[in-house]
């Protein structure tokens, strides 16, 4: 791999031949003013990836990640609504922002906690917790058990976790993804996997596999409960408790002066099985 630049972000947005929803457009207008206020050592690359097959965008976004020496990946998808739920109601004497809740932006606490635990955790993949489709509506996180196997924390459990918890895995909705996971992983990256070899009982999705490999690798997967993205489906899917909120994206803001949170030491709460 060539050498990587540690400040250099691709934006990649597997759009294929879908509209992205207005909500993304303001998130994205918003994220590079925030960077360019307040985070003056990054740089961006943004590139919208028009392809039919979600797997072969996913892939095609390392790859062309990995050709322009981008150190991080920040992938989202076209029907994301980042940083739902963020409320800033001003800023303190220090210029430190000052939220309503408990609520953070997804850029400002993933970049910080990147920054402050990569020489001791190494590579890893840092995403946003966010809900599926209809009827059920199921959050999109996976624990490991004991036993190795991946089980689904269900919209109860999800709804009462706060800040950072390991994951087996997460939906591919929303991931800041250091581009140093890739060297330490075989092709393909991202995959769907099938109970059979006539490709008809899928067994897990390209999103599972990529978290999988990165476990197995001893690469974390961490998910932050406090920066939900709502993900627009027929309607718009809200975090479990949230469903009547219908708050928009704040203004740029500059990242919080405070320590990272640190990842929440393993408990198992009662999850569903998938």
């Amino acid at each position: 791999m060539k050498q990587l630049d540690p400040n250099m972000i691709f934006i990649g947005r597997p759009a294929s031949r879908k509209t992205e929803f207005t909500s993304l457009g303001t998130w994205l207008c918003t994220l590079g003013l925030n960077i360019g206020r307040h985070y003056p050592e990054v740089s961006l690359i943004v590139s919208e990836i028009h392809e039919t097959r979600l797997v072969l965008m996913r892939n095609l976004i390392v790859k062309m990640a990995k050709e322009a020496r981008c150190g991080k990946i920040l992938m989202v998808d076209p029907d994301a609504f980042p940083d739902t739920y963020v409320k800033l109601t001003g800023v303190d004497p220090q210029g430190r922002p000052v939220y309503a809740d408990r609520f953070r932006p997804f850029f400002d606490a993933a970049w910080s906690f990147m920054q402050a635990n990569r020489r001791e955790m190494g590579p890893m993949v840092l995403a946003a917790p966010a809900r599926g489709c209809s009827p059920d509506n199921d959050v999109q996180v996976f624990f490991r058990t004991t036993d190795g196997r991946m089980i689904k924390i269900s919209n109860d459990e999800a709804k009462k976790q706060i800040g950072w918890h390991r994951v087996g895995a997460v939906g591919t909705h929303l991931m800041l993804i250091d581009t140093e996971v890739f060297s330490r992983l075989e092709h393909p990256y991202f995959e769907d996997v099938y109970r059979d070899n006539t490709h008809t009982k899928l067994w897990q999705g390209q999103d599972v596999m990529f978290c999988r490999k990165c476990n197995e690798q001893d690469m974390p997967v961490i998910v932050n409960f406090d920066c939900w993205s709502a993900h627009w489906q027929d309607e718009c899917v809200q975090m479990p408790g949230m469903e009547k909120e219908r708050r928009q994206p704040s203004p740029a803001v500059a990242p919080s002066q405070q320590a990272p949170p640190q990842p929440t030491p393993n408990t198992e709460p009662s999850y569903t099985v998938e």
